[in-house]
């Protein structure tokens, strides 16, 4: 399973490789699958671009919203313009995201899925890809 595995690498990596200080990047449904290992796993900060926790909901019959907030390091939630209103950074659900050091950035020109599908020849997509690949690195220098 999801938490098995993760926890697995983690341990492999602590053990090793002499690291003590692993964040997590979870792209769509890597959210969800991320957000189902903190139980277990002590992450100092959760990157998600595109989120998707809807997998929760459909194929589990969970919340989706209190899997979201569930999440207790720093997390960078980057959503796209269809992405849920809940993931958005004004929503009500992403403000009461139990560690106050989250930060929501909302790429309002993209769609689901920009960050690993788009087509960088177009202008815009480009600009977005790298200012979401900037705020990865700005946001784990900060907390990792």
């Amino acid at each position: 399973n999801v938490r098995d595995d993760a926890l697995a690498g983690v341990s492999y990596l602590k053990r090793n490789k002499g690291v003590d200080s692993v964040g997590a990047m979870g792209f769509c449904w890597g959210g969800w699958a991320i957000a189902k290992t903190c139980e277990a796993i002590d992450w100092k900060l959760v990157v998600l671009p595109h989120p998707s926790f809807k997998i929760e909901p459909w194929v589990f019959g969970g919340d989706d919203v209190a899997l979201m907030q569930s999440i207790p390091c720093p997390v960078l939630l980057m959503p796209a313009s269809n992405d849920p209103p809940y993931t958005k950074p004004d929503s009500p659900e992403f403000q009461a995201m139990p560690n106050k050091h989250c930060i929501c950035i909302h790429f309002a020109d993209m769609k689901h899925g920009w960050t690993t599908r788009g087509d960088m020849g177009d202008p815009a997509m480009k600009r977005d890809v790298e200012a979401a690949l900037q705020h990865t690195i700005d946001f784990m220098r900060n907390h990792l």
